[in-house]
């Protein structure tokens, strides 16, 4: 009986041994291989993998993308703005001052409305001093996009300095989809002034779906509870499939909210 155990045992670690031989284990990087992996494919100019590449260096905050990240910003070719924009964005994700330097300098000579805009939000999310007056000046910028990121990006910057300019293009602003960013500036400055609750609450009845969607995003981020009542009633009444969903989020973060 001991012989046939021993026996059995051989046979189990051969036939492991030989799975082991056709299949052999994934192969595992360490965390200093992955980041040098990802700083080099981000400047691999192999399509998908450098895109794929560079939004990782910024999902991850890795340091050793930096330099990579930045020469993609001379880029200059119409059909390179995807790399530029995705390094621009990852940029602003990892929040280094490295950065700032680059982008300004790209920002003056960038022609493309969508490059630029992720430029602005990626200045609000490094918010360095330097940069607050000129960003707070876009508010007034002819292009819709440049006009929503800087008052996106003043909201992440949360500088209580700029509610003067932001509170006076509130009443003249005519795009919905840039007014929500700057009602939802204004209150997280001054949260007493729930002026600027109804008025994002008004904005869950906009024509334009990204509005109504941001609008849901952001009363979900604030959780006042005097929006409860007509977020219950936007979100019964929603019939967009993306926007139903965020709506409906917004009313239960704000119910459960304590």
């Amino acid at each position: 009986m001991p012989m046939k155990l021993v026996s059995m045992k051989k046979i189990i670690a051969l036939v492991s041994l030989c799975i082991t031989w056709i299949n052999p284990p994934l192969y595992s990087e360490s965390p200093d291989e992955y980041k040098t992996r990802l700083a080099y494919e981000a400047l691999s100019e192999v399509d998908q993998r450098q895109i794929n590449a560079i939004r990782e260096c910024g999902v991850s905050r890795v340091r050793r993308c930096l330099r990579g990240l930045i020469t993609n910003l001379e880029k200059e070719k119409d059909y390179e703005m995807l790399i530029r924009r995705e390094s621009v964005i990852s940029l602003g994700n990892m929040r280094m001052t490295e950065a700032l330097a680059p982008l300004r300098v790209l920002y003056a000579k960038e022609k493309d409305i969508s490059v630029k805009s992720m430029i602005v939000r990626a200045l609000g999310q490094i918010a360095h001093k330097d940069d607050l007056k000129f960003v707070t000046s876009l508010l007034g910028d002819p292009e819709v996009q440049i006009r929503k990121q800087a008052a996106r990006a003043l909201f992440i910057w949360s500088d209580k300095s700029t509610i003067a300019e932001i509170q006076a293009k509130i009443g003249t602003e005519k795009e919905d989809v840039v007014k929500v960013e700057l009602l939802a500036t204004a209150y997280s400055h001054d949260q007493t002034k729930l002026e600027y609750i109804d008025q994002l609450v008004k904005l869950l009845q906009s024509k334009d779906r990204l509005t109504r969607a941001r609008a849901g995003e952001v009363l979900g981020e604030l959780k006042v509870k005097e929006a409860l009542v007509d977020l219950e009633h936007a979100a019964e009444a929603e019939n967009d499939a993306y926007v139903r969903p965020i709506i409906r989020r917004a009313y239960l973060e704000t119910l459960y909210f304590q």
